[in-house]
């Protein structure tokens, strides 16, 4: 480490030790209160549905903007992989937000608001799912994917979680 390095860290103000167990502590009791006062009934019917698609050998496609785009494509490999390892079969999956080039071509020729929804008029088909991850349901392409789904198929999306502020029809 360099002498600068050294004195610039010096120069910092020592952390305050309380507020880091008291943000820990807080977070987890916001947690342990959702996972106890969620209604689960909605989980258990995309269980269900995830279900039938894999007996059905129909496509699940994932999207979401920044951190919950993250968590569509991890989400994504986990139920490609991790189905079945015994049998080698997982569901036919597509994270939507995992190819950059494809995400930034129709962002480019299209719109930002349809890249996931020109995605799903090309890849999907009738008993697909599609499932969308978003922490306000406020995102243009996330409402327009949700828009686009049940028009192409004439099926609901299943939904977790509280409905979305803009699309509360969903």
């Amino acid at each position: 480490m360099s002498s600068h390095a050294t004195s610039t860290t010096a120069n910092l103000p020592a952390p305050e030790a309380p507020v880091a167990p008291e943000i820990v502590a807080d977070y987890w009791r916001t947690l342990d209160r959702a996972w106890r006062d969620h209604d689960w009934n909605d989980f258990s019917n995309l269980v269900t549905t995830l279900r039938r698609c894999w007996r059905e050998n129909r496509q699940v496609f994932l999207c979401g903007n920044g951190g919950s785009a993250a968590n569509a494509i991890h989400l994504a490999n986990d139920l490609l992989y991790g189905v079945d390892k015994s049998a080698g079969r997982g569901l036919r999956v597509n994270a939507l937000p995992a190819n950059a080039a494809v995400l930034t071509c129709l962002a480019n020729d299209i719109a930002y608001e349809d890249i996931f929804a020109q995605q799903l008029t090309v890849l999907s088909n009738p008993g697909d799912v599609l499932i969308v991850f978003s922490g306000s349901g406020n995102s243009p392409n996330i409402v327009r994917a949700l828009i686009r789904h049940p028009r192409l198929h004439g099926r609901p999306c299943p939904r977790t979680g509280r409905p979305p502020d803009l699309f509360s029809g969903a």
